[in-house]
């Protein structure tokens, strides 16, 4: 199968890239970098220049029968900074790129990659979110997830091209490298490693669901090989603290890391786990990779590039 990418250089995308050209799929990387970040060991096509590029190029969408919209500039702390930039960069790219997809003629799948955290809001309770949970997003890059897996509803009502959202929970993994940005499992690690401190906001109660990259790109493969349309949560479906994140990742390097805490953001739901049953039914799926043996793998991975 002939498959195009946004966003394939990034955390995300790259283990997707890696896990779908292993399968024999046939991979384009549309980026705005002149070249690859990651190298997957296999062939694939590398497409700089972003969406301005491929308007120019119409030819790069011939044959590609499915689409991964895996490219996001922002985080719920940028795009809270930053709220027009936010909009600009990554709701209207989403809509100049489905522009373009409504012109390639054999373009039959899109699967986009949302949020299973920052679209659902605050959740009262500990209870797992299914998909079908009220949308109230309190951040805004929920805001902007939501509204663009609408956009992605409008073009897949108007064109009839099948279209998978997929929800993911918080990732983790090797490639996951702004410390301070994005992931606390790698932030965590990095800093216990290098004897830096770590910030907590608020007192460390808030709980999220952790699953590992690995996961998630094998979830999104199936996404693509098995073409179902409709919306799905991918997470572990286990619930973990900040606090309990801690005591993980000093068991993994031995050592204590040093926390501040500061005071809680108000984009900052206090309870997020999944449901995962509706991906467990259509995909056979499930997450593979506790939390503790992630962090105990990323462990030894993170030391042995730090050697």
């Amino acid at each position: 199968m002939r498959i195009l990418i946004t966003g394939g250089n990034g955390f995300i995308g790259s283990h997707f890239v890696g896990r779908a050209v292993k399968a024999g799929h046939e991979v384009s990387v549309l980026s705005r970098k002149a070249r690859p970040v990651f190298a997957h060991g296999q062939e694939f096509q590398h497409l700089p220049g972003g969406y301005e590029a491929l308007a120019a190029h119409p030819e790069w969408l011939e044959g590609v029968e499915t689409v991964v919209h895996a490219a996001w500039s922002s985080v719920p702390k940028t795009a809270t900074a930053d709220m027009q930039g936010d909009v600009q960069a990554n709701v209207v790219g989403t809509l100049k790129l489905l522009e373009m997809l409504k012109d390639a003629p054999s373009l039959k799948h899109l699967v986009f990659l949302s949020s299973g955290g920052a679209v659902y809001g605050a959740v009262s309770g500990e209870q797992s979110i299914r998909e079908d949970h009220p949308l109230e997003p309190i951040s805004a890059y929920g805001v902007g997830k939501l509204c663009a897996e609408k956009y992605c509803q409008l073009f897949s009502n108007e064109t009839g091209v099948q279209l998978t959202i997929v929800r993911p929970s918080n990732p983790f993994g090797m490639g996951q490298i702004s410390v301070g940005v994005l992931g606390v499992v790698s932030t965590f690690l990095v800093n216990a490693i290098q004897g830096n401190p770590s910030k907590i906001f608020g007192d460390g109660s808030v709980v999220r669901d952790y699953l590992h990259v690995s996961d998630l790109a094998r979830f999104l493969c199936k996404t693509v090989e098995c073409r179902k349309s409709g919306i799905y949560n991918c997470g572990s479906g286990i619930g973990t603290s900040l606090n309990e994140v801690v005591e993980a990742v000093e068991a993994a390097v031995g050592r204590p890391l040093v926390v501040n805490r500061i005071p809680a953001r108000a984009f900052d739901p206090p309870h997020i786990v999944l449901d995962t049953s509706r991906a467990q039914l259509n995909f056979g799926w499930t997450s593979e990779t506790p939390l503790k043996d992630g962090i105990s793998e990323l462990a030894r991975e993170l030391c042995s590039h730090a050697d």
